[in-house]
């Protein structure tokens, strides 16, 4: 007998546009409503069976049988369809609400599926999970490498400088050995002439074109020497840039390597992630739609009105 039941009756059957019921009503237009709810509840009788019965029995009054039994028959409808949207509507709200959401988690799956086939499209990397251990390896052989030459080129060139030991292993050449006794051996030649030849004495002048001879070769074959170490440095030194390009290149290529393997992983977190989560929401969204689509309700009709074959008298 509330609004919430009786409103809906009025509008269902068009009461508003019944004189039966509209008769004397002269008050404001938006109270319409109200005055023919009053005029409903003072015919209508709703009663509950005896000893706690779930029985609900509603009556009509009316001018005609036909009247009686489509009032009764309309407000026990409007309160069946009342009961069943309070079971089921806030699930199909819910279910609604749900498949929006449904909907966002999808294009967020797909969103991550497509980073991931553009990655793979740009690198040409299908595996994320590549190793990196060989490069790694290389790069490590290439810095031990370059370590090494980096310490021979400071060997050649401490040599170069100057080295005590250096100029003693040069020293200790045979060949400069051989010069330098033959070079002594002649100097002491010309000293012994000089002391009863003159100056301009053929022998003396021989001798000393003989010094000179050997000096220069003695100096042709220092010269030979350094060139040689200077030869070493250029060498070490072309060595050690060599192996420094290599490593830095090596060194780029892993670090790259590793960056794609890196975003490879993140996208593919990403992917993983949308997946669990779009799969935990089907599931839950299948219950809710077995809930909010189950066509079933706590009331049910016994019996339906039918228009009474004889009119109900009121006793005085």
């Amino acid at each position: 007998q509330s609004p919430a039941v009786l409103l809906p009756v009025i509008e269902k059957l068009g009461l508003r546009n019944n004189e039966d019921y509209t008769a004397g009503f002269k008050g404001d237009p938006s109270m319409l409503d109200e005055y023919i709810r009053s005029q409903l509840t003072k015919k209508l009788t709703v009663e509950k069976g005896d000893w706690g019965s779930q029985l609900i029995n509603i009556s009509y009054s009316a001018e005609s049988a036909t009247q009686a039994a489509l009032v009764a028959n309309t407000v026990a409808d409007v309160y069946a369809e009342q009961q069943f949207l309070r079971l089921t509507g806030p699930a199909s709200e819910r279910a609604e609400r749900y498949k929006q959401q449904l909907d966002e988690l999808k294009r967020n799956v797909d969103a991550a599926q497509a980073k991931i086939t553009e990655f793979r499209q740009r690198t040409g990397i299908v595996d994320s999970g590549m190793s990196v251990d060989i490069d790694f390896e290389r790069l490590s052989s290439l810095e031990q490498r370059l370590l090494e030459a980096r310490e021979q080129r400071r060997i050649v060139e401490s040599r170069n400088a100057g080295d005590q030991a250096v100029r003693d292993a040069t020293l200790a050449s045979s060949s400069i050995q051989s010069l330098k006794s033959e070079l002594a051996t002649q100097q002491t030649r010309l000293a012994e002439l000089g002391t009863t030849l003159g100056p301009r004495h053929p022998q003396v002048q021989e001798v000393k074109s003989q010094i000179a001879a050997t000096q220069r070769a003695l100096d042709a074959e220092m010269q030979v020497y350094q060139g040689n170490a200077s030869s070493q440095i250029g060498s070490a030194r072309s060595l050690e840039g060599q192996l420094k390009a290599a490593v830095d290149s090596e060194r780029a290529k892993v670090l790259e390597k590793r960056r794609l393997q890196d975003e490879g992983a993140h996208y593919d977190r990403e992917l993983q992630t949308a997946q669990t989560l779009y799969q935990r929401a089907v599931d839950g969204y299948d219950q809710i739609v077995m809930t909010s689509g189950g066509r079933y309700n706590n009331v049910r009709f016994v019996s339906r009105a039918s228009p009474p074959v004889k009119q109900s008298v009121a006793s005085d």
